[in-house]
């Protein structure tokens, strides 16, 4: 049931979206644990019966490289990012179920706004050595919106993600092999 409203209300949120201004980039950098500027290596395919959201979350995953990070820490460059594919959100596709293939192009650089999806890493070397794809490895997150999760990397939005970091710090927290106490 949560999902369901979860799902409607995106729905609702990403029909009347406005544009990505001072005031929105300071909610996703409240609403994020992790932003970081990263490098599209791959876009993973969906399913040919792959839905839109609604009764049941469906996603996408990216691969990226990570150039940079702007909030919290990290310990890897690789992370895997699902993204919620709502229906009219500006990361979709506008005819199908997936995201958008313009601002998910292969080596387009984003400001991703993330929180970690509680996957972590193998470390253990009997299941590395299972075959499993490699991206089982990396660090894994989710979008936090799903207009404005990702979007394509400029020095305005840099700049102001910095100054709203300076103003009130956040907590850093370990993700992955991240520092794990606040800072004081």
């Amino acid at each position: 049931m949560t999902n369901l409203l979860l799902s409607l209300t995106l729905m609702v949120l990403s029909q009347t979206a406005g544009r990505l201004d001072d005031k929105e980039i300071e909610r996703l950098t409240g609403r994020s644990e992790v932003i970081v500027i990263a490098e599209v290596e791959k876009v993973e395919p969906t399913s040919v019966l792959q839905p839109w959201s609604g009764l049941v979350s469906s996603k996408q995953y990216v691969q990226y490289n990570v150039r940079e990070v702007l909030k919290g820490e990290m310990s890897d460059g690789k992370i895997r990012v699902g993204f919620m594919l709502i229906e009219h959100s500006l990361t979709t596709d506008e005819s199908q179920p997936r995201l958008s293939p313009e601002l998910f192009r292969e080596k387009n650089v984003h400001i991703l706004f993330l929180n970690p999806d509680g996957r972590r890493p193998v470390t253990d070397k009997k299941a590395s050595d299972n075959k499993q794809p490699s991206w089982l490895s990396w660090l894994s997150f989710e979008s936090v919106d799903s207009d404005y999760g990702a979007v394509m990397s400029t020095p305005a939005v840099t700049e102001k993600i910095r100054a709203l970091q300076a103003v009130s710090p956040s907590t850093k927290k370990k993700v992955g092999g991240v520092k794990g106490a606040p800072e004081r």
